[in-house]
């Protein structure tokens, strides 16, 4: 029987952008902020997360975004 391992690295079997985004929009809607997931990958593809959460916490002027988001994913 043969056996493999898959790597998923950049993308290639799933495009997890769109499952990213779609939990960045449920975030900011508990701080009552309207997000629509398809214009953020259209948006931000290819960002880093961080780079995402800096540029959306100046736009809506938020404080610790970042650290707000990422303790409670994590």
């Amino acid at each position: 029987m043969s056996q493999c391992l898959l790597f998923d690295n950049d993308g290639t079997l799933v495009d997890s952008e769109l499952l990213c985004n779609t939990g960045l929009v449920v975030k900011f809607k508990e701080l009552g902020i309207k997000l629509d997931a398809d214009e953020l990958v259209i948006r931000f593809r290819g960002w880093k997360l961080a780079n995402i959460l800096d540029t959306l916490s100046i736009e809506y002027a938020l404080v610790y975004l970042m650290t707000l988001l990422l303790v409670t994913v994590r």
